[in-house]
């Protein structure tokens, strides 16, 4: 039960703290290049750069998951480990 409530609290809380902070709803609905970016690029470099830092985002969010649960499992490891020394 304890186990449970840890990861489950570990994770709720990345998972808010990601949506959160998150620019990955920016990048999903600017679709056409801002007026003040026009004269410094055109929309096919937009476009790709926007791409690009969409799947960046998705990445560093399933990335920040695992760690979250490689950290709360190594966790629970060692605190069982001191309970049955």
């Amino acid at each position: 039960m304890l186990v449970t409530r840890i990861l489950e609290t570990r994770l709720l809380t990345y998972i808010l703290i990601m949506h959160a902070c998150s620019q990955r709803e920016l990048y999903r609905t600017v679709t056409k290049i801002p007026g003040h970016l026009a004269g410094v690029m055109d929309q096919e470099t937009f476009e790709k750069a926007r791409l690009y830092n969409l799947d960046k985002s998705n990445f560093g969010f399933w990335v920040g998951i695992w760690g979250e649960i490689e950290h709360s499992v190594r966790n629970i490891i060692l605190r069982l480990q001191f309970c049955f020394d």
